[in-house]
């Protein structure tokens, strides 16, 4: 199993750089967050490209990660069996006192 962070700690709704996990598919998604106070939430969307300029959610997959935020750490995700060429993670939506999030994606070939 390899791990690879695609998007480190965000604060405001931001797009991470295209990550090229290279191999077959079995991808997994984990998006992690918190506050410092309070509660908050966020919505993190896994974009997918085989060319890394033109980007969409990945097909058959729920590809929104939705966290609702407090002083203890929580996380979410999914898997997805697909051999996209780049991935990238999307945060849409983020709130709360201090939040922040960030997203690692697994693979199954230990890229």
């Amino acid at each position: 199993m390899g791990r690879a962070l695609i998007l480190p700690v965000t604060t405001t709704p931001t797009t991470g750089a295209a990550f090229r996990p290279g191999g077959e598919g079995n991808r997994s998604f984990q998006a992690v967050g918190g506050t410092t106070s309070g509660v908050g939430a966020a919505v993190i969307q896994i974009q997918v490209s085989n060319d890394g300029t033109l980007w969409l959610p990945p097909n058959n997959v729920d590809n929104t990660i939705s966290l609702t935020l407090g002083t203890t750490s929580v996380n979410d995700g999914f898997a997805m069996d697909a051999s996209w060429d780049y991935v990238r993670a999307k945060v849409i939506s983020i709130s709360g006192t201090g939040a922040g999030v960030y997203v690692m994606m697994g693979t199954q070939n230990g890229d």
